[in-house]
């Protein structure tokens, strides 16, 4: 419960698998199986996963840049936000965003 919600309050930010682990205080071969048995999924496929989620409510609730939104979500580079949201949704940022 910890790591999930240390992802949640930080998906935002450069968080990787090794500062989830930091702040639960576990290896990663004792908490990676937890998480993979609780959620169906991986710690850096949770991370991966709230980020894209992140993507969505602020492409649907604001006008925001796509820059700003792959910076706010976590994501370095808006042209691998748009990647990542387009193989996870199906559609592009701004097909999403249109569709609201």
């Amino acid at each position: 419960v910890r790591a999930v919600q240390f992802i949640r309050d930080h998906a935002g930010e450069p968080l990787q698998t090794a500062d989830v682990l930091k702040h639960v205080g576990m290896s990663r071969t004792v908490l990676e199986p937890r998480v993979r048995k609780i959620l169906g999924r991986t710690i850096h496929q949770e991370i991966h996963r709230v980020r894209i989620e992140q993507v969505k409510t602020l492409l649907r609730d604001t006008d925001l840049p796509l820059k700003q939104i792959a910076a706010q979500s976590g994501f370095r580079y808006p042209a691998y936000m748009m990647r990542q949201f387009r193989k996870a949704t199906g559609r592009t940022p701004t097909e999403y965003r249109s569709s609201r």
